[in-house]
C-alpha cells in the first residue's frame, strides 16, 4: 500500500518545506485578478491523483463552495501580500507530513 503523505510530499512543486508558504498567507497568482488566501498545503486531486503545493479561496470572501476553491503551486504566485502564522507546530507538521 503506498503512502499517501509521501505521495502529496513527492507531487507538490516546492522545492523545499520552507518554500512553502504558512496557512493564512495571501496571495495573487500570476495573471490573477483577485487575492487568495491560503487554507491548505500539499494538496492531492482525488479523481487524477495530481499533487498541488495549495489550495485557497477567495480573500475577503472566505471558502464560498467548491466552485471558489483554487489549486496552485508554488511557482504560480506572483505576489506574496501576507504571510500567514507559522510556529513550532506548524514547522513540525511540515516535517512530519509534508516532508515525513
Amino acid at each position: 500500500m503506498t503512502n499517501i503523505r509521501q505521495e502529496i510530499a513527492n507531487s507538490t512543486r516546492a522545492t523545499s518545506k520552507s518554500d512553502l508558504l504558512p496557512l493564512g498567507s495571501i496571495v495573487i497568482l500570476k495573471d490573477g485578478e483577485k487575492k487568495l488566501m491560503i487554507y491548505g498545503r500539499g494538496q492531492m486531486t482525488p479523481s487524477t491523483m495530481q499533487g498541488f503545493d495549495y489550495i485557497a479561496c477567495l480573500w475577503p470572501e472566505g471558502n464560498l463552495d467548491e466552485e471558489f476553491m483554487y489549486l496552485f503551486n508554488h511557482q504560480d504566485i506572483d505576489e506574496v501580500f501576507h504571510h500567514g502564522y507559522a510556529d513550532a507546530e506548524d514547522a513540525e507538521f511540515l516535517e512530519l507530513f509534508m516532508w515525513g
